[in-house]
């Protein structure tokens, strides 16, 4: 098998999906079902380079105009979701106030292309992240007029969601944070990051919203230090403030990789706490040359198994640029959500692959056959007693990542389609 690209394989634009079917029906459901692809289009179609493409370069009708290349995007790729910048997606306003005017406006411009293109809304974040006075904290800022300004954006947010009939409200991490220790009062800055998330909650509830709420972790960038730094951080959080039941994690495979993790870690220790929720991930990464075809999609493989074994997601898998790059065009982006949407589909076959003929978890079973049969009734003398003369040495046989890898490449290649 040739190390090729998956977007070389139909030729240059023609954007002929090979591993994605939406509606194969594989492992009781339908392809779509179990990858819900959605779009980030603020930063897909952000970036000072396409600004080139469009009339306008700012306001109401630079965001009318993006909205219209994306669902055209979308429709092209089969992407059925779309993620939203909430409140003051327009740019910068006087006041909440204009703030509010704006998003109102553009809800109807994104309703009208909704309706067109036969799109859903996945999830809304507010957006305080590029407001200079959130720099220290939104939630968790030392200022009044900061912290009560963002929830207030959070407000706009959620109107929104409800306009748009979204599935999802997201809280992100990237800014709640501190900068030194020393001035800071950690714990009065995570109870207040706790009531702003629960004030909001409060508000969608009470409008009627009955979707899912979603906390994105994140280690650093822009914040120095962030306090949902992984997932294990996140489920401390959620739980030791009561929020576990109401606000699922958005699982980010480039902040994974930013807090030292892979992203199967990450994602199976989600799964583990109950708390796997929504994916995002950078489209950029998926056009990586430094690695092979198979070694791109087997990165993939356990996140796609563990996906099966939890029964689906319930928010989607949202592609989110992370690498701004200067020069994106639409057909830069194309191919990236298209070699996205490749791959992930390409790693899901090979799970289902390995779901079904069970050669995965019977490896596992057997590495894990002894001690899980271990006596639960036991006390330290029985164990002095059993072990006290014995030579002990961990055998060979436990050391099983290389055939684990064997087998993951297998499944790749198992589920390979030819041209």
């Amino acid at each position: 098998m040739e190390r090729r690209k998956v977007m070389e394989r139909n030729g240059k634009g023609s954007f002929v999906h090979q591993y994605y079917k939406p509606t194969e029906i594989i492992c009781g459901r339908q392809m779509k079902e179990w990858l819900p692809f959605s779009v980030s289009w603020w930063h897909n179609l952000g970036s000072q380079s396409m600004k080139g493409q469009f009339k306008h370069t700012s306001g109401i009708l630079y965001e009318a105009e993006k909205a219209e290349l994306a669902f055209e995007m979308m429709k092209r790729l089969d992407i059925e979701y779309f993620c939203l910048q909430g409140s003051g997606g327009c740019g910068p306003a006087e006041n909440l106030l204009q703030t509010e005017e704006q998003q109102k406006r553009l809800n109807v411009i994104i309703e009208e292309k909704m309706n067109k293109y036969n799109s859903k809304l996945l999830w809304g974040a507010g957006n305080y992240i590029s407001l200079e006075q959130t720099e220290l904290g939104a939630g968790t800022s030392p200022s009044l007029d900061v912290f009560l300004q963002s929830l207030a954006l959070e407000k706009i947010n959620v109107d929104t969601v409800l306009q748009l009939n979204g599935t999802g409200i997201m809280f992100w991490g990237g800014k709640e944070g501190y900068q030194c220790m020393a001035d800071t009062n950690l714990r009065l800055e995570l109870d207040n990051r706790a009531e702003y998330i629960r004030k909001t909650i409060e508000y969608a509830r009470k409008k009627g919203f009955k979707g899912q709420f979603y906390l994105e972790p994140k280690p650093k960038r822009p914040g120095r230090f962030q306090y949902h730094f992984d997932v294990a951080a996140a489920v401390l959080y959620l739980k030791e403030h009561d929020l576990d039941k109401e606000v699922k994690l958005c699982l980010d495979s480039y902040h994974a990789a930013l807090a030292g993790h892979e992203f199967d870690y990450e994602f199976r220790m989600a799964k583990l706490f109950q708390t796997v929720g929504t994916i995002d991930t950078s489209p950029d990464r998926f056009l990586d040359t430094a690695l092979s075809e198979i070694e791109q999609v087997k990165r993939w493989v356990l996140v796609m198994y563990d996906l099966i074994e939890l029964g689906g997601l319930s928010g989607g898998i949202n592609f989110d640029p992370k690498d701004y790059r200067e020069k994106y065009t639409e057909e830069f982006v194309m191919k990236a959500l298209f070699c996205g949407q490749e791959t992930l589909s390409w790693a899901f076959r090979a799970a289902a692959w390995l779901w079904e003929n069970g050669k995965l978890e019977h490896l596992r079973s057997v590495r894990y056959e002894e001690i899980s049969e271990k006596e639960a009734n036991y006390n330290m003398e029985e164990v002095w007693e059993r072990m006290k003369g014995k030579h002990v040495k961990l055998e060979r046989r436990f050391y099983t990542e290389e055939r684990v890898n064997l087998l993951l490449e297998e499944a790749v290649k198992a589920v390979y389609i030819a041209d």
